[in-house]
């Protein structure tokens, strides 16, 4: 149940772990989406594995920008949207529509590849609203201030100067 890479598709990284032998393969493939600040990796280590080995082949992509695919240097210049159409290019090689596995912002890259094109199921895994950051973030601003100024170092890279436990 090795997890390997597979070909990139236009600079977009992709892993998969396929059911061992003797394992009955179900038709359904599984997508994992990963979130932000993260990559294909991220499901590499227990869940594609753990879905393989009951039957799934499962895949991770990791957006671009991110993980093994190619944009690094451009990381800040890419929105949904893009996120969206390296989704759909992976999708489109499919024999068989999969069901989409999103976490965080992956989950919200799902939604929105969902109002243009369909997929055999979607999970949700602490997923950005359909309606995005806007008004949670607000609502931590007004309920905790040093809590979201935190954050917002964080998201700039800037070290918050304190930890997280006091």
């Amino acid at each position: 149940m090795l997890v390997e890479p597979d070909a990139e598709v236009q600079g977009i990284e992709v892993l998969v772990s396929h059911p061992p032998e003797g394992i009955p393969r179900r038709e359904t493939p599984l997508l994992f989406v990963h979130g932000a600040f993260a990559g294909a990796w991220c499901w590499a280590e227990h869940f594609l594995p753990w879905f393989a080995a009951r039957g799934y082949d499962s895949y991770a992509l990791s957006l671009r920008g991110h993980g093994g695919s190619a944009g690094h240097d451009d990381l800040h210049s890419f929105g949904i949207q893009d996120y969206v159409k390296d989704l759909a290019s992976i999708v489109e090689d499919f024999d068989v529509p999969p069901v989409l596995v999103g976490h965080s912002m992956g989950g919200f890259v799902c939604m929105r590849y969902l109002e243009q094109a369909e997929a055999a199921g979607l999970v949700l895994m602490a997923s950005v609203p359909p309606t995005g950051l806007t008004a949670p973030a607000l609502s931590v601003a007004l309920w905790n201030p040093a809590l979201w100024r935190d954050i917002s170092l964080i998201r700039a890279m800037i070290p918050a100067g304190r930890h997280p436990r006091r």
